[in-house]
């Protein structure tokens, strides 16, 4: 199964859950990537969000930004997108409804702001992806 995580930029949110899911859930078989709606190609990912998920044994430290239009065509089983927002911006790119989910209730965004921000976007992400891993297998 193949999920594309996506959020504003591609360098903390989506990333983030991209290194947890592939970390976690790799042997359900699960390839997650990630992109964004307003990335920087090539950028790298934040650091705070490297050194939050390197705390919990992921490395996200070769990420480099991918823009969404780049990808939205991958053939993805699902589009996970980081704001109800988000979702409703790629409803308007023609993907199927089906396919379109917002991780847990939305992740906030970290950036501009603290490691402790950081390390609570990343665990509200790892406590959303168990949620939304048992919905969709």
């Amino acid at each position: 199964m193949k999920i594309l995580f996506i959020c504003t930029g591609n360098t903390c949110r989506s990333p983030m859950a991209e290194g947890i899911c592939n970390s976690i859930y790799s042997e359900k078989e699960i390839i997650a990537e990630s992109a964004g709606i307003c990335a920087q190609i090539g950028a790298p990912a934040n650091q705070l969000a490297i050194d939050a998920c390197k705390d919990i044994g992921v490395d996200i430290s070769a990420h480099r930004a991918t823009s969404l239009i780049s990808v939205i065509n991958n053939n993805y089983d699902y589009y996970v997108t980081m704001t109800p927002q988000q979702k409703d911006l790629l409803v308007h790119l023609k993907l199927e409804p089906k396919k379109l989910l917002v991780l847990g209730k939305g992740i906030d965004d970290p950036y501009g702001g603290t490691y402790d921000d950081y390390i609570k976007c990343r665990n509200d992400i790892a406590s959303a992806l168990k949620e939304l891993i048992n919905q969709i297998t």
